[in-house]
């Protein structure tokens, strides 16, 4: 099922929301608001250091609203990796392809086995995915456990924050996108033919992901086929509402868009993109 939210243009001029009143009051853009708000109020798991001598590069906080407009340095932010990546990555791997990952795909998003020693990527987590920022600056690497029965199969780094990221936005050209759940439904989706996809790296929608959502004038909603995923889709699709359109699309129970099959992918999304 389809379902379609439109906000006119005539009244979103006349109102807005607190992500839009603090870039207003601070004079900032929309982005760097909503990173204001998650440090103020710790939003979203990003607790208060307990430490005061904690290093400005790692993470910077904001301890009280300011009058002024502070620069973007002053709020959390994800620093660029020291490094370039990882570069002797086994992209044929088996757990790779038992997941539907091409190889082409895999080397396009530089996924990965690998089996050298990182600070990075700690055992168990072998399968390595890169995120990088809006600006295409890689800020992390999450790990992917072999283990199946592993109670924890992503890590990801200390000091990393991927309630201010959309994994694969760098590559998202266009006014529509579509938006998941994770890393290998996005995969799944782009090697289908639809490259305007991204992923919250999880099931909430933080007020950072909303800001870097304002670009678009469509989102394609399609979480995960079950209850925690349909929650989620509702709760999101009243967060977007008021900034663009929303079409939700409901897969049946148990699918994932990490496991659709191309003729699937093709009946679901070539609607919306029409």
């Amino acid at each position: 099922m389809l379902v379609r939210f439109l906000l006119q243009e005539q009244e979103w001029q006349k109102g807005g929301d607190v992500i839009t009143l603090v870039a207003v009051k601070e004079g900032c853009e929309q982005y760097e608001a909503a990173t204001k708000l998650i440090d103020w109020y710790h939003l979203n798991g990003n607790e208060k250091p307990s430490k005061t001598g904690q290093k400005r590069e790692e993470v910077a906080i904001v301890n009280s609203p300011k009058s002024d407009c502070q620069p973007l340095e002053e709020a959390i932010v994800n620093n660029p990796l020291a490094f370039a990546g990882f570069k002797d990555l086994d992209t044929t791997h088996e757990y790779l392809r038992n997941r539907g990952v091409r190889i082409t795909t895999a080397e396009e998003f530089g996924v990965g086995y690998f089996a050298g020693r990182s600070s990075v990527i700690k055992d168990p987590y072998r399968i390595v995915i890169p995120i990088h920022n809006r600006h295409g600056q890689l800020v992390a690497y999450a790990g992917r456990s072999l283990d199946p029965q592993a109670a924890d199969k992503y890590h990801f780094p200390a000091g990393f924050h991927k309630s201010l990221e959309l994994f694969n936005l760098h590559r998202v050209t266009g006014q529509t996108v579509v938006l998941l759940e994770g890393f290998f439904g996005v995969m799944n989706v782009h090697q289908e033919g639809y490259p305007n996809v991204v992923a919250l790296m999880g099931r909430t929608i933080s007020a950072a992901q909303l800001a870097l959502l304002e670009r678009f004038r469509n989102v394609v909603l399609m979480l995960d086929g079950d209850s925690p995923g349909r929650e989620a889709t509702e709760d999101i699709t009243l967060k977007l509402a008021p900034r663009c359109f929303v079409t939700s699309i409901a897969l049946k129970n148990g699918e994932q868009p990490d496991s659709l099959g191309a003729e699937q992918i093709q009946n679901l999304l070539r609607p919306v993109f029409v």
